[in-house]
């Protein structure tokens, strides 16, 4: 019992029309990847701190926690639909794991 244990930090978002949040949260993942395979050679590490910025109703920012030694354990595939006849924006999720978090 000396030492915390969090559960994952799991986030919905809107990808980018570019794709560009969705491939930065990929390549995040395969960079890990492929440190697991070289790390005891090289010595890259794949962590980052990640802030996550609560905002109310009027895009003011309520809150920030910060997620300390995050890195990515999971992303969800590309929802493509064609039958579809409304504007449907793209969703994706992602898993992470952390050390542990802050409120700022």
């Amino acid at each position: 019992g000396d030492k915390m244990k969090f559960g994952t930090f799991e986030i919905s978002y809107l990808i980018d029309e570019d794709l560009k949040n969705y491939k930065e949260i990929f390549d995040w993942m395969k960079m890990g990847i492929e440190t697991n395979h070289q790390q005891a050679i090289i010595g890259i590490n794949h962590v980052r701190d990640l802030t996550l910025t609560v905002m109310n109703s009027a895009n003011n920012v309520t809150k920030q926690i910060n997620f300390i030694d995050a890195y990515p354990t999971s992303l969800s595939s590309l929802p493509f639909d064609i039958t579809t006849t409304d504007v449907e924006y793209l969703t994706a999720v992602a898993t992470f794991n952390y050390s542990y978090y802050e409120f700022i």
